[in-house]
């Protein structure tokens, strides 16, 4: 029996399925971090977005009697990187929600694994955020916990415990240099999973020893952050603490590991790579200087994925000296 399978294809020993799980393994150490920063109502949020990812997945193909692929995990990672992106204040509901538009819009809608044009967890992100900029731009200390289960955090909790981030000073012209160590280790206030710069290199390190995922790229994107952040530099300090604010605050890193990388909604040439990488990189440097100071990265991945296909289409190596033959 013929099988059809969807793009992308690539030359590579391993099947859809071990590399999702490794992918799944180099995410796993940031939700035990942000459940050790956060509590119990961090793993609560994580489990409901995963689960919600998943179910969304299975009801939508059996509404359209489809095959499900469930089966290559892919939607844990979208349920994942979905969570990884919240306050620990947001109501019960935003994952919820924010997994069900993740999958059913930025992936099913398009025909499913493979036919996606959008990353499903960035659209998720960037869909939560457009309509509810406020519950998401809501962060509280951090080690200060929750009640788990409670479908609102109570409002005197959430004004006690209320603090602005280092992103926040950030967008304003300020750099706490003395709280840059915090931000790579991963103790102030953020996101429950781009909390620890320190933790997502350690999963970058390991899914480069397992070739899941590509250097070239990674390098291509950090120098373009780096160069960038160092000729504009706006606040005062030194150029040198700017880029590593720049580096270990928000997603960026979180997007260059599990982002810049997707098989799918990425180009497939060397060059083409490389140029998605430079311009994904220029955009977060950009957005960050005139866009919103939290979820604006997760825009440009979406305008980057868009792009794919022109990019993809001019970066092929194109064969000269060869004749078309005709034939009568």
């Amino acid at each position: 029996m013929t099988r059809i399978q969807s793009a992308p294809f690539t030359r590579h020993g391993d099947t859809s399925h071990t590399i999702t799980l490794d992918v799944l393994i180099a995410l796993l150490p940031l939700a035990v971090w942000g459940t050790y920063v956060y509590g119990a109502r961090a793993a609560t949020i994580i489990a409901l977005s995963v689960v919600s990812a998943v179910v969304s997945e299975l009801l939508f193909s059996r509404i359209v009697l489809k095959e499900t692929s469930i089966g290559d995990l892919s939607c844990i990672i979208t349920g994942l990187l979905i969570a990884y992106a919240l306050p620990v204040s947001v109501p019960l509901w935003m994952p919820v929600l924010a997994s069900f538009t993740g999958i059913i819009i930025g992936k099913e809608l398009f025909g499913g694994i493979g036919r996606n044009i959008f990353n499903p967890a960035a659209t998720g992100i960037s869909l939560s955020y457009a309509f509810f900029p406020n519950i998401l731009n809501y962060f509280t200390k951090p080690f200060e916990h929750f009640p788990p289960l409670v479908m609102n955090v109570p409002k005197e909790l959430l004004e006690k415990n209320h603090v602005v981030t280092a992103l926040d000073n950030f967008k304003s012209g300020t750099v706490t240099v003395s709280a840059i160590a915090d931000d790579f280790y991963g103790f102030s206030a953020g996101t429950i999973g781009e909390l620890s710069a320190l933790l997502i290199l350690v999963g970058f390190a390991y899914l480069l020893f397992k070739r899941t995922i590509k250097f070239n790229s990674a390098f291509a994107y950090v120098m373009t952050i780096v160069l960038l952040s160092y000729l504009f530099c706006y606040v005062d300090c030194e150029p040198i603490d700017f880029i590593k604010m720049q580096l270990f605050t928000g997603p960026t890193l979180l997007i260059m590991v599990f982002m810049l990388n997707d098989y799918t909604t990425t180009p497939t040439t060397s060059t083409g790579r490389a140029v998605f990488a430079i311009l994904l990189g220029a955009g977060i440097v950009g957005i960050r200087y005139f866009g919103p100071p939290h979820f604006g990265e997760y825009l440009v991945v979406l305008v980057m994925n868009a792009l794919s296909p022109f990019i993809e289409k001019h970066t092929y190596a194109r064969v000269f000296g060869s004749k078309i033959r005709k034939t009568l």
